[in-house]
């Protein structure tokens, strides 16, 4: 068929196929068909018209629809909803027995709390400190027992409130590591704190006052702890009582159930951080409206907590839908010309992390040295990276208050990143690995002191959420780096022109695994850091002051390898994500497989083996 026969029998189907494109609503059904109908003409021209227009013109088309297809979902406020509404009541209805332990657990916690308090006047003190007890009493006087929520501007009294009764849940959620023995414990102190707290009131005869406002918040905040103690139950079930699967496979199915609950209480913990913050305050307010609150609240967690679980369990569900299902893991690695969705990069990262754990171990560990081992040279000749009350290890103290510990974590970050640049999860790479050299150093370097200069702003918990943002997504741009071989401002450049269709994606992947290292801190300041001190106490027999120096040089080390191990799991999925985005913008991988079209040898129309 001549060119010029080609394209009449084909232009009107190609402009009504350019004026689908060109709207935003276009179905995923209609762009597979259309990206179909274009890569068989793209074929056809291809083969016959290899050297003329209509073959670029059709080549530039089909990586149009190539991006439309695999472009990333867009955020749906319905996905949010069915979230919360559907998949967090299933998981409250199947940990129903955890959460029922949870609440006998935290209600004789309570009562043990109570009943102490009664028998023995210094208990309160022990439990809720002498500094609140002292204060409470002095409010008393004056008339105002319950100052203690006024003593605070409301916006922030709701912001530290919500991000601390946060933390609780996650610290719950993360000792059920420890076959759920750390979550009951937690659990256990909560329970007499409260019990002690409400029932010093009652002996100070404020009993109603102190109900009226304490539970107008209570209701939803200790309910939510409740449930946190349920999710730390799910997650050491899995350690404990494994069932048919392996314990590794029980542990990733209860943790991902547990993580359900958890994410489901956060809206509640930030309303109660809310009312709290901006609603207790008024002390003052009439009996009746602060009996309607608790009243509400109450309906509010016995809708969400019991009855909405249950009605979706019984009219929502096919029964054979809720069965347990474990992703495998695998161990081959990845081809680079296939897009993947976040899902399959999150299971594909955890798969390279144990093909390359014991490198990434070993890196990890060596280069840690270089942080303690640089405050100790410092700390001997008088130059002390930490204050003295600071033996005590204050993490987020040493790397935005001391410049030389950021320092120091420019410089063990930088030398990590060039063991990386050799690092491939690919059978093969298209591009091969960077030689590193010293010009390769400086730039590396250049590029972490930029980024690390955000830790230097006053504000910690600011500085610290920049530092994270800025670190996770250099991650992307030193794969670039690493396997195109341009300049690091180059890979800046192209790191904005591949995300700019799959920023959901780089997001969504990011949030997993920032979730992740968070569970990672949160049993490294509980149970490493914990123990060490503990142990180090306990056998160091000298002056205390030089036991403490022990403690944090030993503290920092363990932290510095947190960091450099966390940071070397980005640096994997993004280099995961970073093939996917490659093969989105250029699409090399599909016109490779199109070139291929009708070259196969068949027989009968069977592919020859």
């Amino acid at each position: 068929m001549k060119e010029s026969k080609f394209i009449d029998k084909n232009l009107n189907s190609w402009k009504e196929n350019e004026k689908l494109i060109s709207v935003n609503n276009s179905t995923p059904r209609q762009l597979s068909r259309l990206f179909i109908k274009t890569t068989d003409d793209l074929s056809y021209a291809n083969t016959y018209y290899k050297n003329r227009s209509v073959r670029v013109y059709l080549n530039s088309f089909a990586k149009i629809l190539f991006n439309r297809v695999n472009k990333s979902e867009q955020f749906r406020f319905s996905s949010l909803r069915e979230f919360f509404t559907l998949s967090v009541p299933l998981a409250f209805y199947a940990a129903r027995k955890e959460i029922m332990i949870s609440f006998i657990l935290f209600a004789i916690s309570m009562l043990i709390g109570a009943l102490s308090s009664k028998y023995d006047p210094e208990f309160a003190q022990l439990i809720l400190g002498e500094k609140y007890v002292s204060m409470t009493q002095e409010n008393i006087a004056k008339n105002d027992p319950l100052a203690v929520y006024k003593s605070m501007a409301p916006f922030n009294m709701f912001f530290g409130i919500t991000v601390n009764n946060c933390l609780v849940a996650l610290r719950t959620f993360v000792m059920g590591i420890f076959m759920s023995i750390g979550t009951i414990l937690i659990m256990i102190h909560n329970g007499i704190m409260v019990g002690c707290f409400q029932y010093y009131f009652i002996q100070q005869g404020l009993f109603q006052e102190s109900f009226l406002t304490i539970w107008q918040h209570g209701v939803f905040e200790i309910s939510s702890i409740i449930m946190a103690g349920a999710a730390g139950l799910v997650l050491g079930k899995g350690l404990i009582f494994p069932g048919n699967f392996t314990r590794f496979q029980a542990l990733r199915l209860s943790a991902r159930n547990g993580l359900k609950i958890l994410l489901g209480i956060i809206p509640i913990l930030i309303i109660a951080g809310f009312i709290e913050g901006f609603y207790t305050r008024f002390t003052q307010t009439p009996d009746i409206l602060r009996l309607f609150t608790i009243l509400l609240s109450l309906i509010i967690i016995i809708g969400y907590f019991v009855v909405l679980p249950w009605y979706r369990n019984k009219y929502n569900v096919n029964p054979q839908k809720q069965a347990d299902y474990i992703e495998p893991l695998a161990n081959t690695s990845i081809n680079a010309d296939v897009i993947l969705s976040v899902s399959d990069a999150f299971m594909m990262t955890f798969s390279q992390i144990q093909n390359h754990f014991g490198k990434l171990m070993k890196w990890s560990l060596i280069i840690a040295l270089i942080l303690p081992i640089t405050m100790l040279i410092l700390t001997s000749t008088n130059i002390y990276i930490f204050s003295e009350d600071s033996y005590f290890f204050h993490p987020v103290e040493l790397i935005t208050v001391h410049f030389p510990g950021i320092s120091v974590l420019i410089l063990g970050i930088t030398v990590l990143n060039l063991l990386m640049l050799r690092l491939d999860v690919t059978d093969k790479t298209k591009f091969g690995n960077r030689q590193i050299g010293f010009f390769v150093f400086l730039q590396i370097l250049l590029l972490q002191v930029i980024i690390h200069t955000s830790l230097l702003i006053p504000y910690p918990a600011l500085a610290i959420l920049i530092y994270i943002c800025l670190t996770i997504y250099s991650t992307v741009i030193f794969n670039i780096y690493s396997k195109e071989k341009v300049s690091i401002f180059q890979a800046v450049k192209l790191s904005t022109v591949y995300l700019q269709h799959s920023f959901s994606k780089f997001v969504s992947l990011s949030i997993r695994f920032f979730i992740m290292g968070t569970l990672f801190f949160f049993i490294f300041l509980q149970l490493i850091a914990g123990l060490n001190n503990e142990f180090i106490q306990m056998n160091l027999y000298g002056t205390l002051d030089q036991g403490m120096k022990v403690i944090s040089y030993a503290n920092t080390y363990y932290f510095s390898f947190m960091i450099l191990f966390i940071y070397a799991v980005f640096y994997i999925a993004n280099q995961i994500l970073y093939y996917s985005l490659y093969e989105t913008t250029h699409a090399t991988g599909l016109q490779s497989r199109i070139k291929l079209i009708g070259k196969t040898n068949r027989i009968r129309g069977l592919i020859r083996e």
